[in-house]
């Protein structure tokens, strides 16, 4: 399997970044507008960025992070 620089599989990566998420809003990537997934694993973003940029997309109001 294909890994980031960070040794997780997209898979596992995207099980972070939806537990972040979980914690900040209650819902996962799934329930949230697109966002450049690949992309951000790809260049080892971490889960936390990730979950940033996810509700970012999604015009989360940030002021309440």
């Amino acid at each position: 399997m294909k890994t980031n620089d960070n040794g997780l599989t997209m898979a596992q990566w995207l099980v972070k970044v939806d537990a972040v998420l979980e914690g900040i809003c209650g819902l996962g990537h799934r329930d949230l507008a697109d966002f450049p997934i690949y992309d951000m694993w790809a260049d080892g973003c971490s889960a936390r960025e990730g979950a940033e940029s996810a509700l970012e997309y999604s015009d989360f109001p940030m002021e309440e992070i």
